[in-house]
């Protein structure tokens, strides 16, 4: 779901295509399910929160990591 979009505005938004297109998730039963989208919402927001910390993560281990090897910041000028 992380890959859908940035944001949960960005994960609605490729939904709604989708089912422009004629395809739509349904229960095992045919049914439509009421919380689908609200669900939809919840875990896009989630996993956006989750995937930035990680990313926020890497990003301070590896730049004391770089520095340490002997890299530079910046563009070469």
């Amino acid at each position: 779901m992380s890959r859908l979009g940035r944001n949960t505005k960005d994960v609605l938004s490729v939904l709604k295509t989708i089912q422009e297109l004629g395809m739509d998730s349904r229960s095992i039963d045919g049914k439509e399910n009421p919380y689908r989208k609200a669900m939809l919402m919840m875990m896009s927001c989630l996993l956006y929160e989750i995937e930035r910390k990680a990313l926020l993560e890497c990003t301070s281990r590896g730049i004391p990591a770089y520095d340490k090897q002997g890299g530079t910041h910046g563009r070469e000028r």
